[in-house]
């Protein structure tokens, strides 16, 4: 089954978020936008279905606990 093709950062959701980083509306778009590319990601380098699960909760959560002071600087890529 072929993967959907996933669109560049978005900076719709990335300015919700910094503008309202409170709001759960925004946190699902953002989980919504940003888990399938973490999940298509962690398939590539072979991890079972499980695992990337696992890892994309972890980078979410992660993301979470560091977005507190989360500035977007569009000079660079928000992926790196």
């Amino acid at each position: 089954m072929a993967e959907p093709c996933i669109p560049e950062t978005s900076m719709t959701v990335l300015s919700a978020l910094q503008s309202h980083p409170f709001d759960a509306e925004v946190w699902t778009r953002f989980v919504h936008t940003y888990a399938p590319r973490f999940l298509k990601w962690c398939r590539r380098w072979g991890l079972q279905e499980a695992e990337a699960e696992d890892v994309t909760q972890a980078v979410l959560m992660d993301f979470l606990r560091r977005s507190r002071g989360f500035q977007y600087d569009d000079s660079r890529r928000f992926r790196r």
